[in-house]
C-alpha cells in the first residue's frame, strides 16, 4: 500500500527539520531506515517529506540516538517565518480568535 503524499505544511516543517537534524550528524537516509526497519526508499521519502513523520518514528530515531523527540521538531529558534508557528503551535486562545 503507497502512503499518500504529503501536503501539510506542518509534515514538511517536520521534514525540513530532520534534513537538518541528520545532516548536523552526518545521518542518511539508509541510516535512518536501520533505525525504522523500513527500506532504504521509504526513509527517503520521509526525509523528502514524501510521507509524513509519525510521533512513533521520530521516538524511534530519538531513542536510537539518545536524544529528545523535541529535538526533532522544528523549534521557534529556528529560520522559520512567523506564520509556519501559528500553524505548528496554535493555542486555544488563537483557535477561539
Amino acid at each position: 500500500m503507497r502512503a499518500a503524499p504529503v501536503k501539510t505544511r506542518t509534515s514538511q516543517l517536520v521534514a525540513q527539520e530532520m534534513r537538518a537534524w541528520m545532516a548536523r550528524r552526518r545521518l542518511y537516509g539508509k541510516d535512518i531506515a536501520v533505525v525504522l526497519g523500513i527500506s532504504q526508499p521509504q526513509a527517503s521519502a520521509r526525509v523528502r517529506g514524501s510521507i509524513a513523520w509519525s510521533f512513533d518514528a521520530l521516538d524511534m530515531v530519538a531513542d536510537h540516538y539518545g536524544c529528545s523527540v523535541f529535538d526533532l521538531l522544528p523549534r521557534r529558534d529556528s529560520n522559520l517565518e512567523p506564520s509556519d508557528f501559528r500553524t505548528l503551535f496554535r493555542s486555544d486562545y488563537d483557535l477561539a480568535l
